[in-house]
């Protein structure tokens, strides 16, 4: 890598064609590839030059609110869609010729729940203190381990046997 190889994109056409490249789509790995420089080094650039960190943000954002959007409107909220069925009925003679056929135009109603898996994963990722799989545990007095252990063995609820250690301490 050429030293000083960043100056050329904190320029206001390099900004620009970073910004472009942010607002296509492109992740950080492929803005890094177009511009010649390996992805440790493009972490780099954000962390030390504002510029060109604000400037990624700035042409993501637009895209970013369109998704969220989108995903709180179509997997967070349940909803009810109007489907168009048309069905076709062939009316034939008595030898099995048709003879007409007539369409029947049916709207339904279709009831989509919220989608829960949905949810979840934009709890863990927005609340990763609050909802995550691990239960973390520390104990300072050495006596309430073997009731864990035992509570594990008997597939109880560890959360209780951690609320009753936490009591005791």
């Amino acid at each position: 890598m050429a030293i000083g190889k960043y100056k050329e994109w904190l320029t206001p056409e390099g900004l620009a064609t970073i910004e472009g490249y942010a607002r296509d789509g492109l992740n950080d790995k492929e803005i890094a590839e177009k511009i010649g420089v390996n992805k440790a080094t493009f972490y780099d650039w954000l962390k030390n030059y504002p510029d060109f960190s604000d400037t990624i943000k700035k042409a993501r954002a637009p895209v970013n609110e369109i998704v969220e959007k989108t995903f709180f409107d179509t997997k967070l909220k349940p909803q009810t869609v109007t489907e168009t069925i048309t069905e076709k009925t062939i009316h034939r003679d008595a030898d099995g010729n048709i003879t007409s056929t007539t369409e029947h135009i049916k709207k339904q109603e279709r009831y989509i729940p919220a989608d829960t898996t949905a949810m979840l994963f934009y709890m863990k990722c927005r609340m990763p203190d609050k909802y995550n799989d691990r239960i973390n545990v520390t104990i300072d007095n050495g006596k309430e381990l073997p009731k864990l252990y035992e509570a594990l063995e008997a597939e109880d609820d560890i959360r209780e046997v951690v609320e009753e250690a936490e009591t005791d301490i």
